[in-house]
C-alpha cells in the first residue's frame, strides 16, 4: 500500500508536468500544518455548541443556575471568534500551496498565527 501510495503521488506530479514542492521531505510522512488549526477549530466548535445547547435550553424555558446562563456569551467567541478563524486559516494553509505549487515559505510563521490567534481568543474569552 505504502509504495503504490509512492508511486501513484510521482506519478500525479508527473503526468501534469509539475514539480513536487515536498520531494524535499521524507516521502513516508508528508508534514501537514494546517492540522492543529482543524484539531483546536474543532474542539471550539464541540464547546461552543454545548454552550449553545444551554442557551437554547434558557430560551424554552428551562430554569438553570446562574453560572450556567453566565457562560452563554461564551458561544459567541468560540463559535465565531474561534472555530470560524481556526478553520478558515487551517484549510486555507492546506489548499493554497497546492494551487500554488509550493511549500509554505515558513513553517515557524505558521506556528505563529496559530499562537497569536489562540491567544486572541483565550484573551477575549477571560477579558469578557
Amino acid at each position: 500500500m505504502f509504495f503504490f501510495s509512492k508511486h501513484v503521488n510521482t506519478c500525479i506530479y508527473s503526468v501534469s508536468g509539475l514539480q513536487n514542492p515536498y520531494s524535499h521531505l521524507d516521502n513516508t510522512r508528508v508534514f501537514n500544518p494546517s492540522k492543529s488549526f482543524v484539531i483546536t477549530a474543532l474542539i471550539m466548535l464541540i464547546i461552543g455548541s454545548m454552550i449553545g445547547s444551554i442557551w437554547m435550553m434558557t430560551i424554552y424555558g428551562v430554569i438553570l443556575p446562574a453560572e450556567l446562563i453566565s457562560t452563554i456569551h461564551l458561544h459567541k467567541l468560540l463559535q465565531f471568534d474561534g472555530f470560524i478563524t481556526m478553520i478558515i486559516m487551517g484549510i486555507g494553509y492546506l489548499i493554497v500551496p497546492r494551487f500554488r505549487n509550493v511549500p509554505i515559505p515558513s513553517i515557524k510563521l505558521v506556528y505563529v498565527s496559530y499562537g497569536l490567534i489562540l491567544v486572541s481568543v483565550i484573551f477575549s474569552i477571560t477579558v469578557s
